[in-house]
């Protein structure tokens, strides 16, 4: 599975701060300190997001920002899936009906993410040959939130183009 994506991005990327900010009002959330053209902002981009033919593409653009992506090489992809402070998370979500046996996603809070490389023996690797990808997950996510597992979709690209629509049906579930 290679995790190459040409960069589509269709606008800047959002500040950390809003990113967080999208994805928590997309889950109906309201985030703390947004002044009142923040929040418009904020839902303007939802809106557009929810009737854009191309979510995958907006979402790359728009929390590029979000949350770091650490790309490994693992011998061991079982003992690595029993680790207890690793979270499944995009194509390795139970339903996502995008993983394979041989790849594995996951969310890992930053101080955990050394012990982790260092247990597994994992070393980095690049897009073409990395089988695990660690995102660092930002504390103020819920990780449950449906437009986090869309974005973690979206930065696979659509390598096999299914990627992309499983994208756009998370969005569409959700809208």
């Amino acid at each position: 599975m290679s995790l190459e994506v040409a960069d589509s991005r269709s606008s800047r990327p959002l500040s950390s701060r809003m990113a967080v900010a999208l994805v928590a009002m997309a889950s109906g959330g309201s985030p703390e300190g947004l002044d009142s053209s923040e929040r418009s902002r904020a839902g303007a981009r939802l809106a557009r997001l929810k009737e854009s033919p191309e979510p995958a593409r907006l979402l790359r653009s728009w929390l590029a920002n979000l949350e770091p992506r650490r790309l490994y090489v693992c011998k061991d992809l079982e003992f690595l899936r029993e680790e207890q402070c690793l979270r499944p998370a995009g194509v390795s979500l139970p339903g996502s009906e995008l993983n394979g046996a041989g790849f594995f996603e996951a969310r890992v809070d930053a101080p955990d993410l050394d012990d982790v490389v260092a247990r597994h023996m994992l070393r980095e690797g690049g897009p073409a040959e990395a089988n695990v990808v660690l995102h660092v997950a930002h504390s103020a996510l819920d990780p449950d939130a449906w437009l986090l597992h869309a974005f973690y979709l979206a930065q696979h690209g659509d390598r096999s183009g299914r990627e992309d629509a499983a994208v756009a049906k998370v969005v569409a579930d959700h809208a």
